[in-house]
């Protein structure tokens, strides 16, 4: 039997930015999202950047079943 896939719509929340055209403005003016960390302590780590999410509503955009799964 052949598997098939339908994609019904695009959608992302990253560093970069929380929509499509947010982060593909970002990505092409070469801003990467990757910066100084800022919502843990990096005391002791080797590195103090990162690519953090900046959301506010972030959770809106999880499933049930993600939250299960965690």
């Amino acid at each position: 039997m052949e598997k098939r896939c339908v994609i019904t719509g695009l959608g992302l929340i990253c560093a970069a930015g929380n929509d499509v055209d947010t982060c593909w403005q970002n990505i092409c003016a070469g801003k990467t999202g990757i910066d100084e960390v800022k919502s843990v302590s990096t005391e002791g780590c080797v590195s103090h950047v990162g690519a953090e999410v900046h959301c506010e509503d972030c959770l809106l955009y999880t499933s049930d079943a993600a939250d299960e799964a965690r």
